[in-house]
């Protein structure tokens, strides 16, 4: 169903690319089918993981993440925040109504959103485009809005920020009657998206005592890589980290293209510039998925379309009052996000949402600390689950010392990579060994049970994993005299099999609701 309905969606939009007369009209059927290709892509993912959310958080407590995470920031499962005041107030914005998680599948399965974005990207302009349009955004608002359902990869880190205001600046535009000032307005859009990640990687690290070009010396990229390295196997980001040279030019390229995107609003509607942009923006974005495992491309790339040409005679920076003062609640909201963290210093996207653009730069990225020989360590925990057997395949082993000369593989879910440094942050967070793993545990039932979590059978999970290990994976990065080196270093720090692993998942699942 979601093959043939992602087709449909495809079909129509090269339909719309072929029958426009001029690339500038495809400014609004263009946004609406490229946004809804990308939302109904992942539908099934996205109603999994909000249920798979809902459970976790329902079974550990929202009180105890709370003070666990309190403090800390990361892409983890278990963040649970409410809006602040007075987004509080502010009905979808502010979560509300929350949606249980059958109504939340109903809604994302049936494609809802999708359905609302399709009318309005081929309604004619005019109030039939502006009740599309409306429609459109309150259900984007409801959808997206709901926090259970914004840790999901495609979306934390604010990535559905940008394509939430870009169809608030669509509806703006259709209420001016000006689609030309919709695409000026995209454009400054565009520029803070970009532009804000790039100036504040030269700002934050001052405001830490670092030199303002501290961000762009290799080091940070090369700790960034090895993480993902650590984390997700990734042998491709470890193949660059070992060439200082390599990463530093990386860094200082990532800082001058993000910045550059701050003279898009100035650039003229005609200009080719913005398509070279276009072109590094994608470029970007795969290097990005391909290295950091971060893909912004399905919630960013549908506002691309403001960088097509626009027609000839469009008035250079002229935009309506509707479209003007959506980009100053933009803003605003930018103003008051960096407030916040510059207060706080800690990132309040779950507070804020959808307000502000967060800088993609945070302590535990780029605040690796220096030992007293000038080495970085970076270090991860991630789980291997395998088959550890004796002679007879049909009998796990329950030896420790057999387990750990042969652990298995790393545990990848499918539903959403970011699980996998969910486990790293509860080493980081809980306090305790014997409180990650539960956790840990925990995540790991519920993950390999779903989307059926209302049968889970922990016999059989068991039985199909045979064995468990939590293993620190760490790099060491030096700098001597005789050159640059890296040191590989692994650690098993807790295994569990036969016997031992049934009875510690038994224990981690004693506090959910739902019968074993």
């Amino acid at each position: 169903m979601r093959v043939l309905i992602c087709a449909a969606l495809a079909t129509a939009l090269a339909y719309s690319v072929q029958m426009a007369e001029h690339p500038a009209n495809m400014l609004r059927p263009g946004i609406c089918l490229s946004l809804a290709l990308s939302l109904a892509w992942t539908a099934p993912l996205r109603a999994q993981f909000f249920e798979l959310r809902h459970k976790y958080v329902e079974t550990v407590g929202v009180k105890p993440l709370k003070r666990e995470l309190a403090g800390f920031y990361t892409n983890t499962f278990g963040e649970v925040s409410g809006a602040a005041w007075p987004l509080c107030l502010v009905p979808l914005v502010n979560g509300a109504p929350k949606l249980s998680p059958r109504v939340y599948r109903s809604l994302v399965t049936n494609y809802c959103v999708e359905t609302a974005l399709v009318a309005a990207g081929l309604a004619p302009a005019g109030p039939a485009a502006v009740c599309g349009l409306v429609v459109a955004v309150l259900l984007l608002l409801l959808a997206l809005g709901q926090r259970m359902g914004q840790m999901l990869g495609m979306v934390s880190g604010h990535k559905d920020v940008l394509a939430t205001w870009t169809v608030l600046v669509l509806l703006a535009g259709e209420l001016d009657g000006t689609l030309g000032g919709a695409r000026v307005g995209m454009r400054w859009l565009m520029a803070a998206t970009y532009g804000i990640p790039g100036i504040t990687k030269l700002v934050l690290p001052r405001l830490q005592g670092r030199s303002w070009l501290s961000w762009m010396d290799g080091a940070t990229l090369q700790c960034i890589l090895l993480e993902r390295t650590a984390l997700y196997g990734n042998n491709l980001a470890k193949l660059v980290a070992s060439y200082p040279v390599l990463c530093a030019a990386g860094s200082v390229t990532a800082v001058l293209f993000e910045t550059l995107w701050l003279v898009l609003p100035c650039l003229a509607p005609l200009a080719s510039t913005p398509m070279c942009l276009a072109a590094a923006g994608i470029l970007f974005h795969l290097g990005c998925t391909l290295l950091l495992g971060i893909n912004f491309l399905p919630m960013w790339l549908p506002t691309y379309w403001c960088l097509l040409p626009g027609p000839p005679g469009t008035p250079h920076l002229n935009i309506g009052c509707w479209t003007a003062g959506v980009l100053f609640l933009f803003a605003a909201g930018n103003a008051w996000f960096y407030a916040e963290l510059l207060s706080s210093e800690s990132v309040p996207e779950g507070r804020l949402w959808p307000l502000g653009i967060p800088p993609y730069y945070s302590r535990y990225c780029t605040g690796y600390r220096v030992d007293e020989e000038g080495d970085v360590e970076i270090a991860a925990v991630v789980l291997e689950i395998g088959s550890s057997r004796s002679d007879n395949p049909g009998c796990p082993s329950t030896d420790p010392s057999h387990h750990v000369s042969r652990r298995g593989s790393v545990w990848r879910p499918e539903i959403d990579q970011y699980l996998v440094r969910r486990i790293n942050a509860e080493f980081r967070a809980a306090g305790s060994l014997q409180a990650a793993i539960q956790r840990n545990l925990l995540l790991l039932a519920l993950v390999e049970s779903s989307p059926r979590l209302e049968a889970i059978d922990v016999d059989s999970l068991v039985a199909r994993w045979q064995s468990v290990s939590w293993v620190r994976k760490k790099f060491c990065l030096s700098w001597r005299a005789t050159g640059f080196g890296i040191k590989e270093e692994e650690e098993v720090v807790h295994a569990l099999s036969g016997g031992e692993l049934e009875a510690a998942v038994k224990q981690a699942w004693r506090l959910h609701p739902l019968q074993i």
